[in-house]
């Protein structure tokens, strides 16, 4: 029973993790911090922790004496064994308390600790302020651990960003995000190897898309035609480029310079989206290559034929309109 409890533990260890699903998660996991109840007698046990897409075995050799009210008793050490170079290796500590009589709990302060040289992860938001970042503190705010964009009292009359100082090439950059609104006419993005537009608003460079558009403004920016161009299209997940100084990119530069590289399939994204929370959004931008996947479903790729520029800032989109929020936090990139 052990065996599967802890299992368990660990499962609710990665969602709290981020509001994403925990299968969902992938790639690196940067620390850990719960709690969770146990069982006396765990000997000679082993146990599965999905770290990533794989799940990795481990193997628990301990000897559990247990002694006074509130004691440590023992700590159990497990080292990851085997990992790919690019996973991030780990070591879970378990301290084990006692409480009360006649029944005993077990705390598990487990933490995920970065082994030298294996991880490029940078926190790009601290969850308390906007340092490392520039853009229009009118439009962007931080409250509750995340950045918010525009208020629920007014709409936004352009379009903001807010962009990291540092400039990046090739990555993996994940976050979270969520609309807070009473419609569904609403848009954000997050801008990639972009750059600011001079005396503009806005910025150029890629975006993966999240929110909505009128389903009739696709075949005029994309190349694809949804069967049903009434209503709003669900635009979480699709690869936009804009605001270039070559706009023979364009299909419109007439009506706005940017061009949906790849249009994320509606049905699928209507499955994986919950539009009233959290969703996770994975950007991987590796050479002339981009992939988008939105809580851990792949949802664009595209491979890049324009000689364009591959560095630049990060920029969190709030779009014009409302009134709305967007929120966006857990903002990670691990350089490739």
């Amino acid at each position: 029973m052990f065996q599967r409890h802890l299992a368990g533990v660990c499962n609710a260890l990665l969602h709290e993790q981020s509001s994403a699903r925990a299968e969902r998660i992938h790639r690196k996991i940067h620390e850990v911090r719960t709690v969770g109840r146990g069982y006396r007698k765990f000997v000679n046990s082993g146990f599965a922790i999905l770290f990533s897409a794989e799940t990795y075995i481990h193997n628990i050799r301990g000897r559990t004496m247990f002694c006074n009210h509130y004691e440590v008793l023992e700590k159990l050490i497990i080292h990851t064994e085997n990992m790919p170079s690019n996973t991030l290796r780990t070591t879970l500590t378990f301290n084990i308390w006692t409480f009360g009589r006649g029944a005993t709990w077990m705390l598990f302060s487990i933490a995920l600790f970065t082994s030298c040289g294996m991880s490029d992860e940078i926190r790009l938001f601290n969850g308390e302020s906007l340092e490392g970042w520039e853009g229009p503190p009118t439009v962007f705010r931080v409250e509750q651990g995340a950045i918010i964009g525009g208020t629920l009292e007014v709409p936004l009359d352009e379009t903001g960003y807010l962009c990291t100082e540092e400039t990046y090439d090739n990555f993996i950059l994940t976050l979270s995000a969520k609309f807070v609104t009473h419609g569904a006419n609403i848009n954000g993005g997050i801008s990639f190897r972009a750059k600011r537009v001079t005396n503009s608003n806005e910025v150029m460079g890629y975006q993966a898309d999240i929110g909505y558009l009128d389903s009739n403004a696709i075949p005029i920016f994309s190349d694809y035609t949804p069967a049903d161009t009434t209503g709003l299209y669900p635009l979480w997940g699709s690869l936009v480029d804009e605001n270039r100084d070559d706009i023979t990119r364009y299909p419109r530069p007439d009506i706005f310079p940017a061009i949906i590289l790849k249009v994320a399939k509606k049905e699928l994204i209507e499955e994986i989206i919950d539009p009233y929370d959290w969703n996770e959004i994975a950007i991987k931008a590796s050479g002339i290559e981009i992939e988008i996947k939105i809580n851990g479903v792949t949802t664009a790729e595209f491979a890049e034929t324009y000689d364009i520029p591959s560095n630049g800032s990060i920029c969190l989109q709030a779009h014009s309109g409302g009134p709305y929020e967007i929120w966006y936090q857990d903002i990670v990139i691990n350089q490739l």
